[in-house]
């Protein structure tokens, strides 16, 4: 599984702050529409978002994130009177700096240490996860009140080493007074920014860089339905170290080199599954069938394994494995063969387009075999060797090589 969890760095799915704005932009999304009037009334209102990264020259991060969310009705009050956090334990820290319910009448009932918990996630089914979540009830909540929080994430150590991505996008249907968002980050650090709908400044502060982004909707309107590619028809941003997406690619491949290595036990295994015989199309079948039926798909995400596979003879081992673990055993026993393969990044989801900005977009992992110009994606264990879930046809790629990664789109699917 390759999942961005918390600060922004999520098939089957970054850091805290993209998870704890998911959370914040989900509540806000429920509304209930009034049958004299046209435009919807939204469930909660966000009065305001402050948010504050400070990021080091080795690319961890600190993260201040004020939020001041009130219920409009009692549709609201669920989302909003009770907050879940997720962040990975393995990399990240947090704190609830604050947290309490401002009454419509002034009053303020602060949330008591006891109504704070951290617990796994729930309703992961074979999904293991080093994901915590705080969950922070909010007492004596009811409609017209405010639950505000403050919050503190250190990210200790970033999903790729030397690299930081961020963003955020605005639901139409949801209602925002204040969001105000502030990126610090030393002069020397290149970073690349795409902003649409937003208002953005950058300024200098000593021997910092600040990026702000400042937006506001109070009253909201209906999102149009969009099938395709929903996200580009939002007001959003992005923010990457990541030169372009050849540089995730590059990145990706330095996590995963050593991961890929044929050992005499895969060599043997590669020897036997194709019995030493047939031309290399017929072998890269037989592999990839074998793959499918013998190594059991179970979502793994644990720390920096949310996007570095085990070892192929580990796999191997265990005959389980996900996304990026299927990805990793079938290269080793194709190369195992000099059959030549890549691993992909792909999204699952609608996302058809990518931003600009390189920014961490993948929640999938499958395999590129360019001596047949062919996709494949073994975890679908009952699809033909070359055809894919329905999902990934005409999606837009990171081809992980060495010496040319690139993006790339998966050509549509053929009537």
């Amino acid at each position: 599984m390759l999942q961005e969890v918390v600060g922004n760095e999520s098939r089957r799915g970054g850091t805290m702050r993209q998870v704890v704005w998911a959370a914040t932009a989900a509540a806000l999304f429920f509304f209930v529409a009034n049958a004299d009037e046209v435009k919807p009334i939204p469930a909660n209102t966000l009065i305001r978002f402050d948010e504050s990264v400070q990021l080091a020259v080795d690319f961890t991060s600190t993260s201040s994130e004020h939020v001041e969310l009130r219920a409009n009705n009692e549709a609201g009050v669920t989302p909003a009177g009770r907050l879940s956090l997720s962040y990975d334990a393995s990399r990240q820290d947090v704190e609830i700096v604050e947290a309490y319910t401002l009454k419509a009448d002034g009053r303020k009932l602060p949330v008591e240490p006891s109504a704070i918990f951290d617990q796994a996630p729930q309703g992961v089914g074979q999904m293991i996860l080093s994901t915590r979540e705080k969950i922070v009830i909010f007492p004596q909540f009811s409609v017209g009140d405010t639950a505000v929080r403050t919050v503190r994430i250190i990210t200790r150590k970033p999903h790729f080493p030397g690299q930081f991505t961020f963003s955020k996008s605005f639901p139409h249907a949801a209602s925002f007074n204040d969001v105000q968002v502030a990126v610090t980050a030393p002069k020397a650090m290149r970073l690349y920014v795409e902003t649409h709908d937003v208002e953005f400044q950058k300024s200098d502060d000593g021997p910092n860089t600040v990026y702000r982004w400042h937006y506001s909707a109070p009253v909201p309107t209906a999102d149009d339905v969009v099938a395709i590619s929903p996200l580009s028809h939002r007001p959003r941003f992005f923010m990457s170290s990541f030169k372009d997406y050849g540089a995730v690619g590059a990145a990706y491949a330095a996590l995963t080199a050593d991961k890929i290595v044929v050992t005499p036990k895969i060599a043997a295994l590669a020897d036997e599954i194709t019995k030493g015989e047939g031309s290399h199309l017929q072998q890269a079948q037989e592999i990839y069938e074998w793959v499918a039926s013998h190594i059991r798909y179970v979502g793994i995400e644990l720390g920096q394994g949310g996007f570095v596979p085990h070892d192929a003879e580990a796999i191997l081992t265990n005959a389980y494995g996900d996304c990026k673990d299927h990805d990793a055993i079938l290269q080793a026993l194709l190369k195992a063969k000099g059959i030549a393969a890549q691993s992909v990044l792909i999204n699952t989801g609608n996302e058809y387009t990518f931003p600009t900005v390189a920014t961490l977009m993948f929640n999938h992992a499958i395999t590129w075999l360019p001596e047949f110009k062919l996709y494949v994606d073994s975890t679908a264990a009952t699809a033909p060797f070359g055809v894919l879930p329905f999902s990934e046809y005409g999606q837009p790629v990171v081809l992980v090589d060495k010496s040319n990664p690139r993006a790339s789109t998966v050509p549509p699917l053929q009537p």
